[in-house]
């Protein structure tokens, strides 16, 4: 050892480590020992000095030995008998260290040879059951498509017949079911099946984003898949790999928050889909200092909410996406949704971004993702919480525009005087009012200097009260 270390470690009474910085301990030990300066003709040297030089010898020398005194130090033996046992009880909790480190590290790597295991036997089943089921998809799909009628019922019909026995299409076609049971090839052969049967049929669409939907969450209920983020991932690989067609991820889970939420018996394949998807999320907001017996109720409320509205949406009493947007918006104000600090447009914006980035690039197929938001501290965000900051988000700065006050982002008008031709083929003067911002929002570069002369544009005298508070 070259220097000494800053902290030297010792085991308490309950065996544990403890960190005490060397000055401490040198003090302590030059206080208990009561060692004193060394002051002779050939050397001077304060008490600090010669019980660190003492202790630094002692780490220098092997486990089991002692460190020899020179002949200027032969009457602090005390001093170095107590270094040495410092040193001991340091090489002991340094040994404690190390194992405990070795074990964690032990357990980590057979975590992760487990998981990797478990992965590849899951891959490995996966693959089995494509290939077993693959031939028999063909001739099913290929069955389906001579088989294709123009009315719906028709191809429902079909569709139920070529169903697998683990899983059952509803009366209504606009949902499936899945029995106990149910396997990985079960989840693939209903998914593939439903695809290539309804996809091209007119006003079916919603039928298949609802399907696909419940297929993942019931995947995931009946275990054929750890989680619904697997039960995503094979699906996307079925249509792709089987149909040739693209199901995003994304997509995939707003079809299964649709489906968890809108009962089958309220879905008609004549509503737009993306109507019962903007009912789903509608979610109380997650408030820690919130009484569990006031969160359960603002929850029910929210439920008893969301019923409401699907079944407004199915009665027509909705016209359109901007007529529910702004009833979601009124219960949301009622209910104290919007009490929370206004956020500006840019810190919106900010949020925004982040929420459709994290989804992007670093949640891929699983259901959460932790990230860290500073020195000590990390957050989880679920699929769920980021699709809910996005819509959040997007709603406020819908918020902003429609309370915005026009004129406080204008600094006034610009007159604009040019001559033109009147009727009459003379020559007659007009005047233009333009709009002066109180910026440049998108940046528009300009190769002109502003003229001082020119006469500024005229501000209302509540524009030069709030110039003043600003800078105030």
């Amino acid at each position: 050892m070259k220097t000494l270390p800053e902290n030297i470690n010792l085991l308490d009474d309950n065996g544990e480590v403890m960190a005490r910085p060397r000055a401490d301990v040198v003090k302590q030990a030059i206080k208990s020992l009561n060692i004193k300066d060394l002051d002779t003709e050939d050397a001077k040297m304060p008490a600090k000095e010669i019980f660190e030089k003492i202790l630094l010898m002692n780490f220098r020398t092997k486990a089991g030995e002692s460190y020899e005194l020179p002949d200027e130090f032969q009457d602090y033996s005390n001093a170095n008998e107590y270094a040495s046992n410092i040193v001991a009880a340091h090489r002991e909790a340094e040994e404690k260290i190390k194992g405990e480190k070795d074990a964690e590290k032990q357990q980590k790597q057979q975590e992760a040879q487990a998981k990797k295991e478990m992965k590849e036997k899951e891959d490995a089943e996966f693959k089995d059951a494509g290939q077993k089921f693959e031939q028999m998809f063909l001739r099913k799909a290929s069955k389906l498509k001579e088989a294709q009628v123009e009315k719906v019922n028709a191809m429902l019909l079909t569709v139920k017949k070529s169903l697998p026995k683990a899983a059952a299409m509803s009366e209504n076609g606009m949902g499936i079911a899945l029995s106990d049971g149910a396997t990985k090839e079960d989840v693939a052969s209903a998914i593939a099946t439903v695809v290539d049967g309804l996809e091209s049929v007119a006003g079916m669409k919603g039928a298949l984003q609802f399907i696909a939907g419940d297929l993942i969450n019931q995947a995931y209920e009946k275990r054929a898949y750890r989680t619904k983020g697997d039960a995503c991932s094979a699906i996307k690989f079925i249509v792709k790999d089987k149909l040739g067609k693209k199901f995003d991820i994304g997509t995939l889970n707003a079809y299964a928050l649709a489906a968890e939420r809108v009962p089958v018996e309220k879905r008609k394949q004549e509503v737009n889909f993306s109507m019962y998807l903007a009912a789903s999320k509608v979610t109380p907001p997650r408030d820690k200092n919130a009484k569990p017996s006031d969160a359960i109720a603002l929850a029910g409320e929210v439920e008893t909410f969301r019923n409401n509205i699907i079944d407004k949406i199915n009665n027509g009493e909705i016209n359109g996406q901007k007529d529910l947007d702004g009833q979601i918006n009124k219960f949301k104000e009622e209910k104290g949704f919007a009490k929370q600090k206004t956020a500006s447009a840019v810190d919106l914006g900010k949020r925004l971004f982040f929420a459709l980035w994290i989804k992007a690039n670093l949640l891929g197929d699983k259901d959460s993702v932790d990230v860290q938001i500073d020195v000590k501290n990390t957050k989880t965000y679920t699929r769920q919480e980021l699709t809910d900051i996005e819509q959040d988000s997007l709603n406020q700065l819908q918020n902003l525009l429609i309370k915005q006050n026009v004129p406080n982002l204008i600094k006034g008008v610009i007159e604009k005087k040019e001559t033109v031709e009147g009727k009459d083929g003379k020559k007659e003067k007009k005047t233009t009012e333009i709009p002066y911002l109180l910026n440049n929002p998108f940046d528009v570069e300009t190769d002109e200097e502003p003229n001082p002369d020119q006469s500024q544009p005229n501000e209302t005298e509540d524009q030069d009260e709030d110039s003043n508070s600003g800078e105030e």
